[in-house]
């Protein structure tokens, strides 16, 4: 399905302007231009001349939002100048910038290695500079995705925020232009940065003759820029924790800059990776620098520099000579783009010990009830009745997800089936007593069965166990009740009653047929006539409560099928 971007008419004028609307006035936008021209600036700015701080500018295409503009703020840019998709801004616009926001103490413009940036940017300095303006440019240069393209070549990417912070907090705190441009060119020295995507970026605009796909979604690229660009090579899919020491080990070969006081890892999302997804590359690239002896005192996250919608990241290396270059890292910025930086100190923290639990009352170890209450061994018939249960459900895995896909998330099958799967692994392991049996196989599915599905089961389990260990009997009335107050705690704790659409519509009939009959073949025939009821009910309850009735109508609930398949697997296991 081709990819549509919720975004107004003028998608990159708007973006400025909500960027200052919901800034809480800490960002203004640079007027007087006529229209094209986007420019965010401190709210501030004037003030910040008068006091005698160097100006840091930078700025670039736009599609790489927060980069460049929501890098303006206390702590990092003075203002930050945007083009349009992938495009440079004009000279003018920077210029105009340049002269607003530089005081007596000068201007530092910041460029991404680029070459319309390098155009633009460096006409706007050289215009400055013939009106007598301190103006210095430092240009980025982190990519090393292609291989042999010497360093003044190479694009800028996202490690360029690594090189903004350092610069930004030195001029914070008053440093002079000179020593500010140090600071830049130092940290621009040393910045090493590489970038891997899963896609390529989707335009905004739709293309009449799209270029065929430059890799397969079984490949990935590496070694790609952020305007869309190829990356230097095409390789298979891999998992974070592979991905990640391949990049690492390139990102360490070659570099030549001390690290006396550790390394700035920078994980930045290109696009749209998920939070999950952005968790499990950071540890990957952590595990990967500890690997290679890589020393990591600083890690940044988040999506600093991105790609429109492109599903990758980069990893960006910058080494660190001083406590005070790690220092410029971690000190605080209001710059809403900025991402979220951690100071790893020492080892990682030990587990938390899960504290004892307090024993219950000792069991009752009785396997058969006494003469009085029926002569059954009751250990047995559980045994035998929740084995047929569980192989019942792992049989009938692959018919449950698929009815669970027509109503809901397509997992119940495999829920169950995991449940089952690990209760039969359990079994043998359980108490004897037959209530602390059935605690047992709570425990089980609590800990094998996520989701609302083994939560309702677990609570079921336990509010039946508590009824048996009060009743001290086993005759089949307190089976039947225990199993009445099992689905009573369905009703009470998930909130489905009968006519629902669930699970219910199984187990209620069936635990009234259990209390009146003492049949465990007439329970599991009341639930399977109420598992075929629910194939013209509404739904009340779960999930398939944000599905559309025309969709689900005629489609029993897998949930209460699931109860049917189990209950007459019990039933013919113990008649």
């Amino acid at each position: 399905m081709a990819r549509r971007y919720l975004l107004n008419d003028d998608p990159v004028e708007e973006c400025v302007e909500a960027l200052v609307a919901t800034s809480g006035g800490e960002l203004a936008r640079l007027d007087g231009f006529e229209k094209g021209v986007r420019v965010v600036v401190r709210a501030g700015y004037e003030e910040l001349k008068s006091q005698g701080r160097v100006a840091v500018v930078c700025g670039g295409g736009s599609g790489h939002e927060p980069g460049y503009c929501g890098m303006v703020g206390e702590g990092l840019l003075t203002a930050a100048v945007a083009g349009d998709v992938f495009a440079s801004p004009t000279e003018r616009s920077v210029f105009e910038t340049i002269r607003t926001v530089t005081g007596d103490a000068g201007c530092l413009v910041v460029v991404m290695n680029y070459m319309g940036d390098r155009l633009h940017f460096g006409l706007a300095v050289t215009r400055a500079r013939q009106l007598g303006l301190p103006v210095n440019m430092v240009i980025v240069s982190d990519d090393i995705g292609i291989p042999g393209l010497p360093r003044e070549k190479s694009r800028g990417i996202a490690g360029a925020t690594l090189v903004l912070k350092q610069a930004c907090c030195a001029a914070e705190n008053q440093a002079t232009l000179d020593e500010v441009t140090a600071v830049a060119r130092q940290a621009a020295a040393g910045v090493r940065s590489i970038g891997v995507s899963t896609t390529e970026c989707t335009p905004i605009r739709p293309v009449e003759s799209p270029e065929p796909p430059r890799f397969t979604p079984a490949e990935m690229e590496v070694g790609l820029g952020i305007h869309g660009e190829p990356g230097s090579r095409v390789l298979p899919f891999e998992q974070p924790a592979a991905l990640c020491a391949r990049l690492v080990k390139q990102l360490a070969a070659g570099s030549e800059v001390a690290a006396e006081a550790g390394h700035a890892l920078l994980v930045n999302n290109l696009g749209t990776c998920t939070v999950m997804e952005m968790l499990h590359i950071s540890k990957s690239a952590l595990s990967a620098c500890s690997a290679a002896g890589i020393d990591v005192a600083v890690l940044v996250t988040g999506a600093m520099v991105t790609s429109l919608d492109m599903r990758g990241f980069s990893l960006s290396l910058m080494p660190l000579q001083s406590d005070v270059e790690l220092g410029r890292l971690t000190a605080p910025t209001t710059a809403p783009g900025w991402g979220r930086v951690t100071r790893l100190q020492g080892p990682a923290a030990k587990p938390v010990q899960l504290q004892p639990e307090i024993s219950a009352p000792p069991a009752d170890e009785r396997d058969t009830c006494a003469p009085g209450e029926g002569g059954v061994a009751l250990r047995g018939l559980l045994e035998r009745g929740l084995e047929a249960a569980c192989r019942a459900l792992a049989g009938a895995e692959a018919e449950l997800n698929d009815l669970d896909r027509r109503v809901g998330d397509g997992d119940c099958g495999t829920t169950l089936a995991n449940g089952a799967s690990r209760v039969l692994r359990d079994m043998a392991g359980y108490p004897r007593a037959p209530h602390e049996f059935i605690r047992g196989v709570a425990r089980s599915l609590e800990q094998s069965m996520g989701g609302t599905t083994g939560g309702l089961y677990a609570i079921a389990l336990e509010a039946a166990a508590n009824a048996l260990q009060k009743a001290q009997s086993c005759a089949w009335q307190a089976l039947a009740a225990s199993f009445a107050a099992g689905v009573s705690a369905v009703t009470e704790y998930g909130g489905a009653e009968e006519g629902g659409r669930t699970m219910q519509d199984a187990l209620i009939p069936a635990a009234k047929a259990l209390q009146g009959t003492g049949s465990l073949a007439q329970a599991a025939a009341h639930a399977g006539e109420g598992c075929e009821r629910t194939s013209t009910l509404k739904a009340l309850h779960g999930r398939t409560t944000y599905v559309r009735e025309e969709d689900v109508r005629g489609v029993k609930d897998p949930g209460a099928y699931a109860v049917a398949i189990w209950l007459d697997a019990v039933a013919k296991s113990v008649a």
